[in-house]
């Protein structure tokens, strides 16, 4: 989406190809938000990422919007794509109402050893998993006192952080 400055407002079908294609963890009928492959597609184009709320949010699996997406989106098992020097690697094909097609294969995915995330990337990850917890302002100490780790006289320090 980013690369190619496509969104919900050009979409017309996506195919996602991954070894297994879909079952019944992930599959369609699937009434957990975090493992329904569909349904995160769908959200992930939507808002143009995907955060742990969104992937999370039971009630809005049933949004028409994410409804009427996840319902033009397919997909399919390619059991090649499981090789010993990348496990788990996807495809996705995306066609624009215009008639555009894209295609993205991924063969390491992001944050693995082979492709591990930037600091500043994962910073944002976990700034999005704790602040619902923690709250901005006690999120933003933690992630400052972390990244300072050894200026903390003992590592108890961080205790009142991580309490709620």
């Amino acid at each position: 989406m980013r690369e190619h400055g496509v969104g919900p407002d050009d979409f017309e079908h996506m195919v996602a190809v991954t070894a297994n294609g879909e079952n019944r963890l992930t599959g369609a009928e699937q009434s957990m938000p975090d493992i329904n492959m569909r349904y995160l597609l769908a959200v992930s184009l939507l808002d143009g990422d995907l955060t742990f709320e969104a992937g999370h949010d039971v009630q809005r699996m049933n949004d028409p919007k994410v409804v009427e997406i996840t319902s033009r989106i397919e997909v399919r098992a390619d059991p090649s794509l499981v090789t010993p020097e990348s496990p788990r690697q996807g495809v996705i094909e995306f066609t624009t109402k215009d008639g555009r097609e894209f295609r993205d294969h991924v063969v390491v995915v992001r944050g693995a050893m082979e492709s591990p995330l930037t600091s500043d990337e994962v910073e944002a990850k976990e700034r999005d998993l704790l602040t619902g917890v923690l709250g901005q302002e006690r999120t933003d100490q933690l992630i400052a006192a972390i990244w300072d780790l050894e200026s903390l006289k003992s590592v108890r320090d961080l205790r009142p952080l991580l309490s709620l």
